[in-house]
């Protein structure tokens, strides 16, 4: 037992000096590593080549929707958490930013002091009275030997990057669902407009229908034909308005409001649908 105590010694104590020698090791950090999937060589398309403008939905020309972006953006309360966590993240980056100058400590104090001495006649009492000042300053500064300012430094400012583009994430989410809604509304009242003409058109043929069919010109299959016509776009109707006020109540939840005054947000907006525009250049997956 003694003798594989003995071989064995310098086994354990090589494992020992291996274990702690990487304990102290440096922890390397690898900026920017490669992405875990693999990036194909290209993509078959890239979109449009139009630029698209900061204010996108400008190109539609609604000044009804102008407005209602803008109230959007003005009033939700998730955009305004979003700035505030904006500044938090700005004033952090500065505060971080500042460890890597040196830091300043001066001091000033001011006395004033008075003595007093008994002197022999015929001087008697005699008042003396002195001031100090006393000032210093002293300077003191870290020397980021294990990055740890930098590495901080670097972190805030990723976290400010981040709640940037949280601000423009909820800004773009926002603006674009009450475009969605918008053009939405503005679709199925064109449609509703539609329907209620063909509503009218569809009764006054059903009208000459039964006329004809009482004076023996006209068939009944004709007559119960034309009803379920009527009655066809009567259902489609209802579904138009159903899903209108669908998208008032959407309206309504994302500016604020009621869901009366967003149905009076759509009273004037124009009746025919705008064009859609250029196809903007939205770039490829890697350029992300």
């Amino acid at each position: 037992m003694d003798v594989d105590r003995q071989r064995l010694a310098p086994v354990i104590a090589a494992a020992v000096c291996l274990v702690t020698a990487t304990g102290c090791r440096l922890h390397d950090v690898k900026l920017d590593p490669p992405p875990p999937i693999a990036v194909p060589a290209a993509y078959g398309t890239t979109g449009g080549d139009a630029a698209a403008p900061d204010r996108w939905w400008t190109v539609f020309e609604d000044p009804g929707l102008d407005a209602a972006i803008d109230r959007a953006l003005a009033d939700n309360l998730d955009l305004a958490a979003a700035w505030a966590r904006l500044e938090q993240a700005g004033a952090i980056l500065i505060e971080a930013g500042s460890a890597k100058l040196p830091e300043i400590n001066a001091t000033l104090s001011a006395a004033r002091q008075k003595n007093r001495f008994v002197l022999p006649e015929p001087t008697g009492e005699l008042t003396v009275a002195s001031n100090s000042f006393q000032a210093s300053l002293g300077a003191a500064y870290e020397v980021d030997l294990w990055k740890k300012v930098g590495s901080g430094a670097a972190a805030s400012e990723r976290d400010l990057v981040a709640a940037r583009d949280g601000v423009e994430a909820i800004a773009m989410t926002l603006s674009a669902s009450v475009t969605e809604a918008w053009l939405d509304a503005r679709w199925q009242k064109a449609r509703r407009a539609l329907l209620t003409t063909q509503l009218e058109l569809n009764g006054k043929s059903l009208d000459i229908l039964e006329t004809q069919f009482r004076e023996g010109l006209g068939s009944a299959l004709d007559v119960y034909q034309q009803r379920s016509l009527v009655s066809a776009t009567r259902a489609q109707l209802d579904g138009v308005d159903l899903a209108l006020d669908g998208l008032y109540g959407r309206l309504a939840a994302l500016l604020a409001i009621t869901v009366p005054e967003a149905a009076a947000l759509l009273d004037g907006a124009p009746e025919a649908l705008p064009a859609p525009p250029p196809v903007p250049a939205v770039g490829v997956p890697a350029s992300l």
